[in-house]
């Protein structure tokens, strides 16, 4: 993997076209900075310190020597290192939230190494009087909770900047294995779904692609779904949580980590060094639906009946060798689940350009669109890691992670849609009679029985990653590398069956009925034309058989290496950073779109007596079910697997749309390349209880992007515009009490340009008007300045409470559909559009605020009357308040979470609440770059999507602690998600059902 990194390192190198001169200046200056130098007359102290109460190392425990200024925390295995002590006998205290701070004595030797050790018992665990019994396992389940959240506590309390972390085993268990179910959980986080998918993150209101996601502070491959549009979001489909330990969302960065505008979420995985000798974890359970639970087979996905009771498995073991020099974890996971997509679309309504009156005005539907779904997902995770420790001074490990993703989505659906009046476009609805929100009646119009991508997805991540830690007195040098590659495809073709079909009825009239606005139970009475129940009275649709060809790539490699300098001996203490960051990413997408063909009959003409009939090809497996209490359940589909049969016996009957085809596939290719170098440097300077860390970054990254010229039909490469920032950071925390904390900090942030955007491509032109519309690859980066405020207050044993407030500027914003005039070298460098226009994305002039404030609260209780005193809870809100909310769609104004942990006896319960506020999504207005004023624009009203609370459950009992039962649900109420609406909740377009999952089993420790 090194040589890999390497060579693609020579290879960027040699193609790059100048390498900064500041950045040269950088790596060198850092690269020679001093190594300070080892007074022979003082002596150090090395030891672990390890939690009793469930036999692991703790890291970020606090080890002290006492009467003087020198304090270190412990890393990976528990381990600390002391250098500069003075000879003689001294006394170090080790302390830890949740556990009981201890104080031991060590003698100290010039030149030598004293050894000390600690074993911290838990601050929650009261003495046993005389004759009773306790019961460990009880102890053992309780301990892992509070240790969790004891991990969390501490990492904020000793961090340099504020911080959220969260242990991966202190909120439950995630019924997916998706990190983003986990994240949802965090304080100003939201989260962007695909039906039940979580799929990317959004932190303190700023769109995905504006955060970064790492894993152990390295950059992951995300192919993004085959589609170039994704650009930088990361989604966290094809990344497992089962080897994470915690996880830290950081919204206010220090230097050494990547900049982006929102926020970075770091993925931190467990150490072999973290537990002493063998142990292994286990689970085992079944996984359903609540739309779907049965013990028989029933209905299925596909074309065969299922089993809807999954099998869903875990497996870790972890052991330590060679008097505790080598270190080796190894893991398996699948999480198999499935899922609903029923929807109900009442779609693209006609409003009049009176913005004023959307109250009032009744909305003409011109498509009504039903769908009915299972969606059977399945993550699988393989992963092992070796720690290896050379000497006292030098560790090093290796790690190797791969992530499978497989989700098949088979969805039947209806639609019902009016005919225009060819005369003056109007829909033709009857409006002689009712015409109201609750009743209304099409003269003339359409139905169809079809499929909305039937396709398999699947993906697979595989990433390697080694470092090295080097330490000596007050240096620590530390290396990480690694090399990951994503892969993204889909499938239809290859696996028996067309991912779309449509059939359909013409001339038919009908209306619709329901109890009241916003009631979906639509009650439909066909008024005239052929039977729509008849399937043999439907016809294919032209060019309806459809298949889909995608799939993409992301490769990534990242290094880092890093200094730190801790001067505890010092008049003012302080802890030098430096450090230097490459990062190389080659992205290739391939998205053909809809490729299609006519079902015609052997005479190669449809609409003849030879073509075949809908009603041949029906889906008796499958019935329809929308849940919505339309009477439009009960329709059975057509079945695509049966039309590929047909299609292979008689491929003459297929008219293949071969001219559009070849262009799909020749036009929508996408390349891209980017290198990033960073160097940073940072000083944290100690006055009595003040902390003030200034800092400074630069960053450099070269783009290359090839695209495809759609008008003169060629590929079309561009070198985007190189980014060079400098980036300043300052951090200053005031330690008010040991219990009180207030923290301040600014910093610069940058995020590079869309990526769809530098990758060149003409996709339109208007020689009369001599305007193209095409990308922009000389896109300049979006940046902001951001400053924080935090006060946190920490509580015994384990807990904390803490309020934020921050303000962002957010400068060079990308805008969409601006207009500029293009010079004498035309568009990239061809003279032919000298002097056009050119409509492209731009960065904006004006600059945007967002201001903010956070709540976080949580705490495991130790004081309360049984048989609640196990109790936790945590709550967290945040409340964005944007200079202008059109210009953060999608975001939302408040989101909020809750949860509650209790232990009784050996029954256990947690409930988690994790609440989306309202969200903008359509402004109904355009924004004018150069006036800077909005204007109405189409389609005249605002979309939202509304408000959500969800409630996860997890419920265990202990019979020992190599044995539990467990039962999870996620969803638990089902709550239906309304993405779009008009002006009120009640004029819905878009409304989505998933069902519960719920999951059964047992798990242990051994």
């Amino acid at each position: 993997m090194t040589r890999l990194l390497i060579h693609a390192m020579r290879e960027r190198l040699s193609r790059t076209r100048i390498l900064s001169p500041h950045l040269s200046l950088i790596v060198g200056i850092l690269l020679l900075l001093p190594i300070s130098l080892w007074a022979q007359s003082t002596g150090e102290i090395r030891g672990r310190v390890r939690s009793e109460s469930n036999n692991t190392y703790i890291r970020n425990a606090i080890v002290t020597v006492v009467d003087t200024n020198k304090q270190v925390l412990t890393t990976a295995g528990g381990n600390y290192v002391i250098s500069g002590v003075q000879p003689g006998t001294v006394t170090v205290r080790a302390a830890y939230s949740g556990l009981e701070t201890t104080e031991q004595t060590v003698e100290v030797v010039a030149g030598e190494t004293a050894r000390l050790n600690f074993d911290l018992t838990s601050s929650f665990t009261a003495p046993a009087e005389e004759g009773e019994v306790i019961d460990l396992a009880d102890f053992e389940v309780t301990g892992e909770i509070r240790s969790g959240s004891a991990r969390a506590v501490m990492e904020q309390k000793v961090a340099l900047n504020p911080m959220k972390v969260v242990a991966a085993d202190s909120l439950g268990n995630i019924s997916e294995g998706n990190a983003g179910e986990f994240l949802k959980l965090m304080p100003g986080v939201s989260l962007d779904y695909v039906e039940a998918d979580a799929r990317a993150v959004r932190i303190s209101g700023l769109a995905p692609q504006y955060g970064n996601v790492l894993l152990e502070g390295l950059f992951v491959p995300s192919a993004g779904s085959s589609n170039i549009a994704t650009g930088r979001t990361f989604e966290f489909e094809q990344l497992s949580m089962d080897s994470v330990e915690i996880v830290k969302l950081t919204k206010t960065p220090t230097p050494d980590q990547p900049s982006a505008l929102s926020g970075t979420v770091n993925l931190v995985t467990e150490s072999a060094f973290d537990r002493d000798g063998m142990h292994v974890e286990y689970s085992a359970g079944l996984a359903t639906n609540s739309y779907y639970a049965s013990l028989q087979q029933t209905e299925g996905w596909d074309s065969d009946q299922h089993y809807k009771l999954l099998p869903n498995y875990s497996f870790e073991y972890s052991n330590v060798f060679h008097d505790g020099k080598l270190g080796v974890i190894v893991g398996t996971s699948s999480h198999y689940t499935i899922a609903a997509q029923k929807h109900i679309w009442m779609w693209a309504q006609d409003y009049n350009e009176d913005m004023s009156d959307n109250a009032t005005e009744i909305p003409s539907y011109n498509w009504l669109w039903f769908q009915d779904g299972m969606k059977p997902t399945q993550r699988s995770n393989y992963y092992g890691r070796v720690d290896y420790r050379f000497s006292d001074r030098l560790t090093g490990f290796f790690r190797a992670d791969r992530s499978n993703y497989e989700a098949l989505f088979y969805n039947r659906t209806m639609s019902l849609r009016p005919d225009e009046d060819p005369d003056t476009g109007e829909l033709l609805y009857d409006k002689s009679v009712e015409y109201s929100m609750t009743s209304q009646t099409v003269a003339s119009g359409s139905i169809s029985v079809d499929s909305n991508q039937f396709m398999e997805k699947l993906g697979d991540t595989t990433i390697f990653t080694a470092g090295l830690e080097y330490q000596h007195d007050d240096l620590t040098i530390s290396g990480r590398i690694n090399w990951g590659k994503a892969r993204n495809w889909y499938e239809n073709l290859e696996n028996g069956h067309f991912s779309d079909y449509a059939s359909r009825i013409d001339g038919v009239s009908w209306r619709w009925d329901r109890g009241y606005e916003g009631d979906t139970a639509l009650d439909f009475t066909q008024l005239s034309g052929p039977d729509w129940n008849d399937l043999s009275n439907y016809s294919f649709v032209s060019d309806s058989i459809q298949w889909h060809e995608r799939n993409s790539e992301d490769i990534q490699s990242t290094a880092r290496l890093d200094f730190v300098h801790d001067w505890q001996d010092w008049d003012v203490s302080q802890e030098l950073k430096y450090g230097v960051f490459y990062n190389t990413r080659d992205l290739e997408v391939h998205r053909y779109g809809a490729l299609t063909a006519s079902l015609t009959g052997p005479d190669g003409v449809q609409g003849t007596a030879d073509d075949p009939n809908p009603s041949d090809f029906v889906d008796e497996n499958y019935t329809m079910d929308f849940d919505f209490g339309t009477s439009l359940d009960g329709f059975h589909a057509l079945s695509p697997w049966e039309i590929f049969e047909y299609y292979r016996a008689n491929p003459n009957a297929f008219v293949v749309n071969t001219e559009a085809n070849d262009t799909q596939r020749r036009q929508n290719n996408w390349y891209f390349e980017e290198d990033v170098y960073a160097g940073y440097v940072s000083d944290v300077f100690h006055f009595g209880k003040w902390e003030i860390a200034p800092g400074l970054r630069y960053e450099y990254s070269t783009p290359e992007g090839r695209g495809y010229d759609r008008v003169n039909n060629r590929p079309i490469t561009a070198e985007g515009e190189s980014v060079e920032a400098w980036l300043k950071y300052l951090q200053i925390n005031y330690e008010v009490r040991p219990d009180l904390m207030l923290r301040a900090s600014y910093h610069d942030s940058v995020t590079r340009g869309n990526i769809a955007n530098l990758i060149p491509g003409i996709s339109e032109v208007d020689d009369t008007a001599r305007r193209i519309t095409a990308s922009n690859p000389n896109l300049n980066e979006e940046r902001a300045k951001t400053f924080y405020f935090t006060l946190e207050k920490y509580f015994e044993p384990i807990g904390l409470f803490s309020a934020s407030a921050f303000h962002r500027v957010w400068e060079d914003r990308l805008i969409t559909g601006s207009e500029v005039t293009l010079g004498d070298n035309g568009y990239l460098g061809d003279p032919t559009y000298a002097g056009w226009t050119l409509v492209t994305n731009t960065n904006a002039r004006d600059s945007v605020s967002l201001n903010g404030v956070e709540f976080d609260f949580n705490k495991q209780f130790s004081d309360l009357p049984q048989p609640i005193n196990g109790l936790g809870t945590f709550a967290n809100l945040t409340l964005l308040n944007y200079e202008d909310w059109r210009f953060f769609l999608g975001s939302p104004e408040v989101t909020a979470n809750a949860g509650f942990n209790v232990e009784i006896g050996k029954f256990s319960v947690r409930l988690n609440a994790n609440y989306i506020g309202k969200i903008l999504n359509t402004p109904a207005a355009a924004y004018d770059e150069e006036t800077g004023e909005w204007s109405d624009a189409a389609p005249y009203v605002k979309y939202y999507q509304k408000e959500r609370l969800f409630f996860d459950l997890n419920l265990e009992y202990v019979f020992s602690s190599r044995l539990r039962l467990f039962v999870d649900a996620r969803n638990l109420t089902n709550e239906p998600s309304v993405y779009t609406y008009r002006h009120d909740a009640d004029n819905f377009e878009r409304i989505l059902k998933t069902g519960t999952i719920w999951k059964v089993g047992v798990k242990g420790v051994f």
